[in-house]
């Protein structure tokens, strides 16, 4: 138990240094006159909590126009449809019994490009379009394998992390894809969900070395999207996230404090760059 908090503990440190080095953060802003944006959010709603208001509420309660949730349950499905058929029209689900299933709610239609397993039982992906103002937007919605979940010891996992995620991430991109069809050779794409990795880590820092941008930290670098009970916020991290392709710029982007999963709702404000 000491080795596996002292590993932990360094994790936390190296995001913390990373928020340490960040720039200045940006200032939210009203979209540009005429320019098409839209919301988005990712929100692990933990699989536990289908039967709790707050965080049945919390999904709908920063009002985003897309919804991304992961740790979805057949239960939590029961509990989406019946608290949101009226608000977000649009729901595909994908529901597991473990932490691996997935939902997406939306205002606008949505096109299903399929779930994408992960070899080992670990959390899948998922690719989908929204017809979102402005233009068609693709979805990767992912869930990442957790620090100490895998196939080999707590230990073995740790060590593996980064190169799990990797591994799971060129398979979600490889994916979407080969998903594509002839006729949208390049759709706009936002990669989100949770990631289990800071904002330094070497999945993120893949997609920022493929053009994409984190909405949180350009806005509020530091601030945490999951947290267990500790001394002085000790356990907080942030490894929810929302990436976003050069088709887009981000206006605004927050955590809401809501709800009672160990995860937070995150949201980002998009606005479409001109052609």
């Amino acid at each position: 138990m000491r080795r596996r908090l002292y590993l932990l503990g360094a994790f936390l440190l190296a995001g913390l240094a990373s928020s340490c080095a960040a720039v200045a953060p940006l200032s939210p802003r009203e979209p540009t006159p005429g320019a098409a944006s839209f919301t988005v959010m990712t929100y692990n709603i933990h699989r536990d909590r289908s039967s709790d208001a707050s965080t049945v509420l919390a999904v709908g309660a920063p009002d985003a126009d897309v919804v991304c949730l992961q740790e979805v349950t057949a239960a939590w499905e029961t509990s989406l449809r019946a608290a949101y058929a009226a608000k977000y029209p649009y729901m595909l689900f994908a529901p597991k019994e473990n932490a691996g299933g997935l939902a997406v709610l939306s205002r606008f239609p949505l096109e299903d490009r399929g779930v994408i397993p992960v070899p080992g039982d670990l959390h899948p992906g998922w690719i989908l379009v929204a017809d979102v103002p402005g233009g068609r937007v693709q979805l990767v919605h992912v869930h990442l394998r957790s620090l100490f979940n895998g196939t080999s010891d707590w230990v073995s996992n740790y060590f593996a992390t980064e190169k799990d995620h990797l591994a799971e991430l060129r398979l979600f991109l490889d994916g979407a894809e080969s998903a594509k069809p002839v006729d949208e050779p390049k759709l706009p794409t936002v990669v989100l969900g949770d990631f289990n990795e800071s904002p330094s880590g070497d999945t993120v820092k893949h997609l920022e070395g493929l053009g994409f941008r984190n909405a949180l930290p350009l806005f509020r670098p530091g601030q945490y999207t999951w947290h267990a009970p500790s001394v002085g916020g000790m356990l907080d991290m942030t490894i929810d996230h929302v990436m976003f392709d050069e088709a887009f710029e981000p206006l605004s982007a927050w955590v809401d404090r809501r709800g009672r999963s160990d995860h937070l709702p995150v949201v980002a404000r998009l606005e479409w760059r001109e052609p």
